[in-house]
């Protein structure tokens, strides 16, 4: 498979989860991948890249990194969080089995108390899912979000057994917070890039003026950095920098 095909098939891809509210399978992404040149590791990143933008895999568990050490606020945060858990009621495994069995036939008010019931699982998974770009307080806020989507969608399941509603759940809720980790990891990756860029931009300005003993052009720069002047306009802007187009637009 070329580049230019690879790249075709995975905008599909993403086409195809958007209309599926910006989700899909782990199957589909297989299927549509099951050329044979794929391995598990890199159909791995393919998975990734989707998380990055928001679109969350059903049937992906993120490979776990290096565990991260909490951040003093982020500790201060779990602590307080679990504190005020400890105080809502707790509920036995027969107690959650009948709620998930109501919640199956539909019925409105057990849905917020297994919510209830199965928040005490979400601390666990944002103490493991924790990365220094990602605040704890949206890390669970999402988890709790999913959370109560996944509630949301066993209405109706008559062939889940509790046991694997529970499992849904737990993998619900995993699923938004990995979502929302990637999107936030990527966002300050770019974010790491462009300050990067715009520092190399600012060193290279002098340097051809060093060389050039006058204002440089916008067309010198690009053609310095080996990159399109729209690119090299972009990067100028966010530096403020002034620097002409061309001669034309020097002040006389």
């Amino acid at each position: 498979m070329t580049q230019q095909e690879f790249q075709e098939k995975l905008m599909q891809l993403m086409s195809r989860a958007m209309e599926q509210g910006n989700q899909i399978s782990r199957e589909a992404v297989e299927e549509d991948f099951s050329d044979g040149e794929f391995e598990e590791e890199q159909l791995n990143l393919v998975y990734d890249f989707l998380l990055s933008r928001g679109i969350r895999v059903e049937g992906y568990e993120k490979q776990q990194e290096e565990e991260v050490e909490l951040s003093p606020e982020a500790e201060a945060y779990l602590k307080s969080y679990e504190e005020e858990l400890a105080a809502v009621k707790v509920y036995s495994e027969q107690e959650i089995d009948e709620l998930i069995l109501a919640v199956r036939r539909g019925e409105d008010e057990p849905r917020e108390r297994l919510a209830e019931a199965m928040l005490k699982e979400i601390p666990s998974m944002a103490r493991n899912l924790y990365h220094p770009d990602v605040l704890m307080p949206d890390l669970i806020q999402e988890g709790n979000l999913f959370l109560v989507i996944g509630i949301n969608n066993l209405i109706g399941r008559a062939e889940l057994d509790p046991e694997e509603a529970r499992r849904e759940l737990l993998r619900s809720a995993r699923e938004g917070m990995e979502t929302l980790s990637e999107q936030l990891k990527d966002v300050k990756q770019q974010n790491r890039r462009m300050v990067g860029k715009v520092e190399e931009l600012k060193d290279n300005i002098t340097v051809l003026k060093d060389e050039l003993g006058r204002k440089v052009f916008l067309d010198e720069l690009a053609q310095f950095m080996d990159i399109s002047e729209d690119e090299a306009a972009d990067i100028l802007k966010l530096a403020g920098e002034d620097v002409p187009e061309d001669e034309e637009d020097t002040p006389e």
